[in-house]
């Protein structure tokens, strides 16, 4: 669906609107199963990460080192077999880590050890 901005007629966003394959709506199914795979520092830093937040104000909101913070990321990042941090997130969306539709992101309590 094409979401137009105000005065300009160009598009300004396109709105992707999914469902389940199997018609029913509302589910709240995980698409992995839930396991618990992360401590909790490695859920606050994921969350932070989900928030945008980079590494110094997660070190102080931690209150971890630089290189703790990074140590942690990096283990995700290998855990997961993904690339960078947007790729974190959005591996933590397709596997159901994190709650949908919260802001601040926050991890489900099912994946925390």
């Amino acid at each position: 669906m094409a979401v137009r901005g105000g005065h300009i007629p160009d598009v300004a966003a396109i709105l992707v609107v999914m469902s389940p394959a199997d018609g029913k709506t509302g589910s709240t199914e995980v698409l992995a199963p839930r396991k618990k795979l992360l401590t909790e520092i490695d859920a606050r830093i994921w969350q932070g990460i989900a928030a945008g937040v980079s590494t110094i104000p997660l070190v102080s909101r931690l209150h971890l080192s630089r290189q703790g913070v990074k140590y942690h990321v990096t283990g995700l990042l290998s855990a997961l077999k993904v690339p960078n941090r947007a790729a974190l997130v959005s591996r933590a969306c397709s596997m159901g880590v994190l709650k949908v539709g919260t802001w601040p992101p926050k991890v489900v309590e099912g994946f925390i050890e």
